[in-house]
């Protein structure tokens, strides 16, 4: 069986030269044109972020995959829960760009859904985006995937890269689903559907992802300068992880693609082209400890907690407080084995975020004001109410060019399309 291998491409000047290279290492780029071409991207905010897939990267990749004889080429995305994907598209100048280099942008939370059968260990049966399933499951001979992420930390799979990529397949009610299994729910889309190669935008990362607040986001970045690309997404992933100074092993996710034998996570077993040495930078995951709250925004967490779930409710708390300031405050408990000592001087409303601190604690709150959010991650809600509850207007809508006007021209365009995004507007 040959090597997984994963190309280490340093950016100097032209990035469309960069990417070439990328495709060069395999064969060329024509050895992966085949039908029409999806590229899945990374684009979560309505403005110009380093948690983005830089727009240069994507017209880079367009460009190539152009000069290699590609036709039809869609740029897809289906943005994070409480956004819509045509608002950070439209509000970035994304869409134009996209069509000025000659593909098609793709809004999967617009696109019709089918019924199909994950079969996975914590995903079964759900809608999924008709087209993708039509053209990269059911007809993935006949047409060509590309992933291109852009990598940085994140607080709580430890990374996004190629494969968390694939969470933004899926609608945002599957996405908020077992947040606290996201690792394996990662895995079972990965088994569902592969892509045929993977580029890893690494020009610039960022500390606290996978968007921090847009305040921090320049303090929090660091430059990397180069392209991760291979055919083993990974392969690709596992390689990634070094770059931020993380073994395979640290990232959950990419470890159980390994085991099983869904590609190669062993870096003894993976052949890297280039000097991956010179790039590697160390990725911190406690940057939001540095956005000191309040006193009447008080957060208390429980002993037990799941690592990925109910800890980003308190960065969202954090984020929007760095963002959007706050005029007035509440507690967040999340977590189970919460001690009792310290529910003692609460400022109301109390949010119990996660079933553990629900069951816990609704009998110990009973008869004050107490709102629940039982999902151990809701991105959509924390989105919407702890701007509520602080008494500010989350700002993401204040940075669209032409204002909020123009956000919901484009909310109700996506609604005439049959968008399925859950919207914190």
């Amino acid at each position: 069986m040959a090597r997984a291998r994963v190309a280490v491409i340093p950016i100097d000047e032209d990035i469309k030269d960069a990417v070439r290279r990328c495709f060069e290492e395999f064969g060329g780029v024509e050895r992966f044109i085949k039908g029409d071409v999806f590229i899945k991207v990374n684009v979560l905010a309505p403005y110009r972020s380093l948690s983005n897939t830089s727009p240069e990267v994507i017209a880079a990749v367009i460009d190539v995959l152009r000069d290699g004889g590609a036709k039809k080429i869609y740029v897809m995305e289906n943005t994070s829960a409480g956004l819509f994907t045509r608002l950070v598209f439209k509000a970035q100048g994304l869409d134009k760009m996209i069509r000025e280099h000659g593909a098609t942008p793709l809004y999967l939370d617009e696109e019709p859904a089918v019924m199909v059968n994950i079969n996975g260990e914590v995903l079964r049966k759900i809608p999924f985006p008709r087209i993708v399933y039509e053209r990269l499951v059911r007809e993935k001979e006949k047409n060509t995937y590309i992933v291109l992420p852009r990598l940085k930390t994140h607080v709580l799979t430890k990374i996004t890269c190629g494969i968390k990529l694939q969470h933004g397949l899926v609608y945002d009610d599957e996405k908020i689903y077992a947040h606290d299994r996201i690792d394996e729910k990662l895995v079972d889309i990965l088994s569902f559907i592969k892509p045929d190669f993977a580029i890893v935008d690494c020009t610039e990362s960022v500390h606290g992802g996978p968007l921090p607040p847009p305040p921090k986001e320049k303090e929090w970045s660091f430059p990397i300068g180069v392209l991760l690309a291979g055919d083993d997404v990974v392969a690709v992933d596992a390689v990634a992880a070094q770059l931020l100074g993380f073994t395979p092993r640290d990232v959950k996710h990419v470890w159980l693609a390994h085991e099983k034998g869904l590609g190669c996570a062993d870096l003894n077993e993976i052949e890297i082209i280039g000097d991956l040495q010179r790039f590697v930078k160390k990725g911190r995951l406690d940057v939001f400890e540095e956005i000191k709250l309040p006193d009447y925004l008080k957060v208390i967490r429980g002993g037990k907690i799941c690592p990925t779930g109910c800890p980003a409710y308190e960065a969202v708390l954090r984020g929007v407080y760095a963002t959007a300031g706050a005029k007035r405050g509440f507690t967040l408990i999340y977590g189970g084995d919460v001690p009792k000592d310290k529910l003692t001087d609460v400022v109301e409303p109390v949010v119990l975020a996660g079933k553990c601190a629900m069951e816990e604690l609704r009998d110990f709150f009973a008869g004050r004001r107490v709102i629940e959010i039982p999902e151990c991650y809701n991105q959509y809600m924390a989105f919407k109410l702890f701007p509520r509850l602080m008494g500010v207007r989350w700002k993401f809508l204040r940075v669209i060019s032409g204002g909020l006007g123009k956000a919901l021209v484009h909310l109700l365009t996506s609604k005439i399309r049959g968008v399925r995004a859950r919207v914190a507007m």
